[in-house]
């Protein structure tokens, strides 16, 4: 009997362990596989190859007709911005609106796992251990802030997964415009799968800590010398995303669709970054404390939280420490989906990595975070809205 039992418990480990994608498995899927210190590239339809493709993109995406704008006019510069993922030639005019506005030496970019079921990875943020990533326009260094997030955090608060990192697509893409824009960068890639509203809470108490206290001695500011994309895309529609709250599709649907994410980004995604609004953030995409199931189909609903926790945070210890008053705000800049603006032509071989139409489609949320002027009480009274 214990024999019987020994051989029952290792094949359920052997197929438990069968079942989590390998190393070279995954690196099979990749466009240009990564090395064991090099990240390469998983996507390599969707996203530029080669400097050609990323020149092209880089230009291309800046001809009419522009996203739908929320009436303001992008800044300078902007401390931390919302941008999607999707192919460059959906998204493209959103990654070159947002992206170049975030001028700071070293970027964290914060991303969804996709694929967290098949890791079998939640709770705990998921690293990598690459000292470079590829880029269209050569390596960018990772960061020495990823080694001290390492050593810092607790075990129970991340894992260090190069496999999971290379079946990811959500880093790159925005991280492909960043070094074509600001070539001297250094990243920190943070990926965020499915937690608990507690649980992000509890991680971000220990990463604020460390790279906070980083911050604080050697007199590091968010701007300059720290900035924040958060790689998100809004809705995806369709019977294939298992979401069709207005029906199958058409017009209507993409009306209402498009309605339902213009309202979380001007309900939620704008003014002050406070908890009270990180917290709204969490609950309107899934349950603070079930949240495994979505209750819309934004990709970024782990990221955008995580990343504004995360921002806005940092933000108060190293520029406003003192200055209550100060706060990191949010304003929504534009918004297009993959069938409301024509797809951008490519000469390079650029191209789609899916359909879409009226049937399946995919909002790109754009946002960016500066820094106001609220007093303490007026960031209280702002009560973040819940759309329905």
């Amino acid at each position: 009997m214990k024999k019987f039992l020994t051989v029952i418990f290792t094949l359920y480990q052997i197929f438990i362990f069968a079942s989590i994608p390998q190393k070279e498995e995954i690196r099979k899927q990749m466009a240009i596989p990564s090395t064991e210190t090099v990240r390469g590239q998983k996507d390599g339809v969707g996203y530029a190859r080669i400097k050609e493709q990323m020149d092209e993109i880089f230009n291309i995406s800046s001809e009419p007709p522009s996203p739908e704008v929320f009436g303001e006019e992008p800044p300078s510069s902007a401390l931390c911005v919302i941008v999607p993922h999707d192919d460059y030639l959906y998204a493209g005019r959103l990654y070159r609106i947002l992206v170049p506005l975030i001028k700071a030496k070293t970027v964290f970019i914060i991303g969804p796992l996709h694929r967290w079921r098949d890791f079998e990875i939640k709770n705990k943020i998921v690293l990598d251990s690459y000292s470079h990533w590829r880029t269209p326009d050569g390596n960018v260094k990772v960061s020495q802030v990823r080694d001290l997030i390492v050593k810092g955090l607790s075990e129970d608060k991340y894992v260090v997964n190069n496999t999971a990192s290379d079946s990811e697509h959500s880093i790159e893409g925005p991280l492909y415009f960043l070094k074509h824009s600001n070539p001297d960068v250094e990243i920190v890639p943070i990926l965020v799968p499915p937690m608990d509203f507690q649980t992000m809470t509890s991680i971000m108490d220990e990463l604020i800590t460390v790279v906070g206290t980083y911050m604080e001695f050697n007199n590091l500011k968010v701007g300059e010398d720290f900035g924040f994309i958060i790689s998100a895309d809004a809705v995806h529609y369709g019977k294939d995303f298992d979401y069709i709250p207005y029906g199958e599709g058409g017009c209507d649907a993409l009306e209402k669709a498009v309605k339902e994410d213009k309202e979380i980004m001007t309900n939620l995604l704008s003014e002050s970054v406070t908890q009270k609004r990180i917290k709204a953030i969490f609950e309107r995409f899934q349950d603070l404390y079930s949240p495994e199931k979505a209750k819309i189909t934004w990709c970024g609903r782990f990221s955008i939280p995580f990343g504004l926790f995360l921002s806005s945070n940092l933000y108060k210890v190293a520029n406003a420490r003192k200055e209550r008053w100060k706060v990191l705000y949010g304003h929504p800049l534009c918004y297009s989906t993959s069938v409301n603006s024509p797809t951008l032509s490519s000469k390079t071989g650029l191209g789609t990595t899916a359909p879409s139409n009226l049937y399946h489609f995919v909002g790109y949320p754009g946002v960016y975070f500066n820094e106001a002027l609220k007093h303490p009480l007026e960031q209280l009274r702002e009560i973040p809205q819940q759309s329905p």
